[in-house]
């Protein structure tokens, strides 16, 4: 409102508990189950009329997205800053 141009991404996550117990509920892997559920999801803010930039979006199951995060994940065990408690 103030002539200002805004990003408005989207993402999805994939690999959270909810998303874990739905796939398994319904025999699916994570992956299939997240990507039917966007579809749907993507259906209805089209619907609503939304303005996100669907050019930007990004999945947490896209291995263009974990590979990063695995990528920080040994870098950071590689320098003893992850570890394991009971």
């Amino acid at each position: 409102m103030l002539g200002d141009k805004v990003l408005f991404p989207i993402g999805y996550d994939s690999f959270g508990l909810p998303t874990e117990n739905y796939a398994i509920k319904h025999n699916k892997s994570a992956h299939t189950a997240t990507q039917e559920n966007i579809t749907y999801f993507e259906e209805q803010l089209a619907a609503m009329d939304f303005s996100f930039d669907m050019d930007r979006v990004f999945k947490t199951s896209d291995p263009e997205y974990y590979r990063w995060t695995q990528w920080i994940f040994t870098k950071l065990y590689q320098h003893n800053l992850v570890y394991r408690k009971d």
